[in-house]
């Protein structure tokens, strides 16, 4: 699905997070899946190395 700007897309995030996860603080839940996705892309573009904290 595609989103008119990225507001759009965050509220429409937020909605979904707040629906399966009714009792967790939204911020965290965002930084979660914003840290997800960057990981996620990073695997794709970078498939040999590896990322360590």
């Amino acid at each position: 699905m595609r989103y008119d700007d990225a507001a759009a897309f965050r509220a429409a995030l937020a909605a979904n997070l707040r629906t399966q996860h009714p009792d967790k603080d939204l911020s965290r839940l965002l930084k979660r899946t914003m840290m997800e996705r960057f990981l996620a892309r990073t695997a794709t573009a970078l498939p040999d190395q590896a990322i360590l904290k």
